[in-house]
């Protein structure tokens, strides 16, 4: 945990309190399994089985409990160092908010003390000698000296809190590596996590079993972030993936699924499976969300005269969001949807996938939609890729669509206050990631790199364009109502691949033209060198519902974009 010496109490130890709680509750579980191994074997050794299967089973029961010793000793030893690291920086905390105020109050009274002190002096910087001016100039000496003994109190105090934090960081660092003993998590220690690249941790994670993978992350959430941030490239992953046993994968995608769902590169079956737990997972923690939201409504409720009004409404605000989050939760997942990618944390990752997407598939169109874009409004814009695909399926032709949320998207304020070269650019990283990922799974299978488009709308022009920046293995590119051509960009030569196919669409009276044009959109895609554009259909000089609009099915833009999904409009 970061901290410097200007704020030794810096850190959550609510935060630290959760992870300790969380390895109280692995413990207890293990505990629980520790019960039911023990009933096993007093059930082996009174029932009527004598036969060598029998003592095969009970060798391996007793097997399992030198390990879950282990495992659980190890747990315990972790919640406690947790749960006294966050009582420390507790006290820290509280000793640094009474010695701030106590400096800062010592410091108004110096300033204070010391003017008062100058306005005694003559135009001449002498005293004046008469008996009262004397007399106050020695009391406010003493008060000086008073004030500045505080200060250098509070100074000498503020350097033990410092040291108090450095000597708490130590201790819970050295009884947190002291588990060295958790079976084969030994090799996990936080020495050995460190230096990891993310190629050599998923080497690593391969020697698990899925109960070892699970408290591994227990024990080490920030792995996941790690991976997450600074993925190996697709083409790495899916050589790693294919080159484990069959056994390795499936401890892998039970143990590991938060990791496994997330990774570009691996089979797509069995993404979809891991981000199913994923979800699952997600429900489980929304609902305590809920029904703690609902607990504190009911108490305020029991409150004479019902409670503070305004503390009510901002809880019945707060419930109705987590029951939507809740509901959108319980629809991604449903069985029926393919999730490629889940994250909910923050504005939320997704993916989600129609059609049959294999190394056999060879006409895939992603869709990046733009301004809004979060968890809570995925769904509603997967709908676009849901149409094209039922479409499709209609006509029998050959076609997968995947709406694809793999980063933050900005929001109307983002525009004014926030980095939005800055969120384009590590958004376009996390895209040109996922089409390598797309177009790895057929490669490294030995078919043909399948025809990919990546269809941009509103902001999410300008990540497709930063992705573009670094190289993105798509065939063609489609621009609709974008908001740029990407941060920087002034020309297709800023691209990668400057004569891969483009296409543009932009009605002629939505407003998004007004952000085309400055640095940090880049160009208008419309003037971009040897694009296509597409028809809009629409030709009214101000229409704010065009923006939206081409995407409402059977429209003549809407079939526009259609044709060129499913190469017609490509010829």
């Amino acid at each position: 945990m970061t901290w410097a010496r200007e704020n030794p109490g810096a850190g959550e130890p609510w935060g630290i309190r959760d992870q300790a709680n969380r390895r109280t509750s692995r413990s207890d579980d293990l505990r629980a399994v520790q019960g039911t191994l023990a009933s096993a074997r007093i059930d082996a050794g009174s029932a009527d089985w004598t036969a060598k299967s029998r003592d095969a089973f009970v060798a391996h029961l007793d097997a399992l409990r030198p390990s879950l010793d282990l495992l659980i000793q190890g747990l315990d030893t972790h919640a406690a160092a947790l749960q006294r690291y966050a009582g420390e920086i507790e006290q820290i905390q509280d000793r640094q908010s009474v010695l701030a105020h106590q400096r800062g109050d010592a410091q108004i009274l110096l300033g204070n003390h010391e003017r008062q002190r100058s306005n005694l002096a003559v135009g001449d910087g002498l005293w004046l000698v008469d008996q009262s001016q004397v007399g106050e100039r020695s009391r406010l000496d003493d008060l000086i000296d008073s004030d500045q003994s505080i200060l250098r109190n509070c100074e000498a105090q503020w350097e033990d809190l410092v040291a108090h934090r450095r000597a708490a960081d130590s201790m819970c660092a050295q009884q947190l590596s002291s588990v060295q003993a958790l079976g084969p998590l030994a090799a996990f220690t936080a020495t050995a996590i460190r230096f990891d690249t993310s190629t050599e941790l998923l080497s690593r994670f391969a020697t698990l079993s899925s109960a070892d993978l699970q408290v591994l992350l227990e024990l080490n959430p920030e792995l996941v972030g790690r991976l997450q941030k600074n993925p190996p490239s697709a083409h790495v992953v899916a050589e790693w993936w294919s080159a484990l046993a069959s056994d390795q994968q499936l401890a892998l995608a039970a143990g590991a699924p938060e990791v496994v769902g997330g990774l570009d590169g691996v089979p797509w079956d069995v993404r979809f499976s891991a981000n199913r737990a994923n979800i699952a997972a997600a429900q489980d923690d929304q609902d305590a969300v809920v029904a703690g939201l609902r607990e504190e409504i009911s108490a305020l409720h029991a409150k004479p005269n019902r409670g503070d009004s305004q503390a009510g409404v901002a809880l019945a605000s707060a419930l109705a969001a987590a029951i939507a989050r809740a509901t959108t939760l319980r629809d991604m997942g449903s069985s029926a949807r393919q999730v490629l990618l889940f994250d909910p944390a923050g504005n939320g990752r997704y993916a989600e996938v129609h059609g049959t997407l294999s190394a056999e598939t060879t006409n895939v169109g992603i869709i990046v939609n733009g301004t809004t874009l979060a968890m809570d409004t995925v769904l509603q814009y997967d709908q676009r890729a849901a149409d094209f695909y039922d479409k499709s399926v209609a006509e029998d032709t050959d076609l997968v669509t995947i709406t694809w949320m793999g980063t933050d998207f900005p929001d109307w304020e983002t525009y004014v206050t926030g980095d939005i070269e800055g969120m384009a650019d590590e958004g376009g990283a996390r895209l040109a990631q996922f089409v390598r990922g797309v177009d790895e799974v057929a490669t490294v299978a030995g078919q043909p790199s399948p025809g990919i488009g990546v269809f941009l709308h509103s902001a999410g022009g300008l990540i497709g364009g930063s992705a573009e920046k670094i190289g993105m293995p798509a065939d063609y590119v489609v621009h609709i109502e974008s908001a740029g051509a990407g941060p920087g960009v002034t020309s297709i030569q800023d691209y990668a691949e400057p004569n891969k196919d483009r296409f543009v669409m932009t009605a002629p009276g939505d407003p998004i033209q007004l952000t085309q044009g400055t640095r940090e959109m880049g160009v208008d895609p419309d003037g971009l060198e040897g694009v296509t554009v597409l028809d809009s259909g629409r030709t009214a000089t101000f229409d704010p519902g065009a923006h939206d609009g081409v995407f409402v099915r059977g429209t003549d833009a809407w079939n526009e974009l259609y044709d060129v999904l499913t190469l017609e409009g490509r010829d």
